[in-house]
């Protein structure tokens, strides 16, 4: 289990070495703001040290179908367009996964669009079958998905890959006046005051819900 407010992002990516991993926790709990905070982190190691490794952050509450009585693409070709709409200037998505040079940071597994349960399962077995994919390529790319907990339903794992689940914990009390002090340095002590007694705290143990 890894705190988001305790371990940075590529410290928790790079202590799990498989190829593709999930990111779980409850809303708020700053699954997305990781994700985020893994690509600039990426980008400034590849500027510092000159690793040739580029990151592909995508949204999956866009991975739809071009009209609604069709299927949405492949997930493959689907990311090969996002990356060439984004970025026409740089190399091919295809050859960049080829080279083992991508990092593919996959957001919100769960609000892939769906109409019905057994349609989402459908959804689910196609990105399985992509990542088998990604990860048999090269060795050197790697998949973050981010995902709610309890929709975590339909695992990505399968006899082939082993696809690990690192759970986002509730901020502890420390870490929430840590919080306190960044956002509101003035007020920190009497806002901690007034949260230690408030059967609220536990709510806002949730950094998107504590700076609400």
């Amino acid at each position: 289990n890894i705190g988001f407010a305790i371990v940075r992002a590529d410290k928790a990516v790079a202590g799990t070495p498989d190829p593709v991993l999930v990111v779980l926790g409850p809303p708020g709990c700053g699954k997305s703001t990781l994700l985020r905070l893994l690509e600039l982190e990426l980008a400034a190691e590849a500027l510092r040290t000159g690793k040739d490794q580029v990151t592909l952050f995508v949204p999956l509450n866009t991975y739809r179908a071009p009209k609604a009585d069709m299927e949405p693409p492949p997930p493959g070709a689907w990311l090969i367009g996002q990356w060439a709409a984004r970025f026409p200037a740089l190399p091919a998505l295809e050859g960049l996964l080829a080279d083992g040079r991508a990092v593919l940071l996959l957001d919100a597994l769960n609000e892939i669009p769906h109409r019905t349960a057994g349609e989402y399962r459908e959804r689910i077995a196609d990105w399985k079958a992509f990542v088998q994919e990604v990860a048999a390529i090269h060795s050197g790319n790697r998949v973050v998905f981010s995902c709610r907990s309890l929709d975590y339903s339909a695992p990505l794992s399968t006899p082939e890959l082993r696809v690990p689940q690192l759970q986002v914990e509730p901020m502890s009390d420390d870490r929430v006046r840590r919080f306190l002090e960044v956002y509101a340095p003035a007020k920190a002590s009497r806002l901690w005051s007034a949260l230690a007694a408030s059967p609220q705290l536990e709510l806002l143990r949730s950094p998107y819900f504590l700076r609400l």
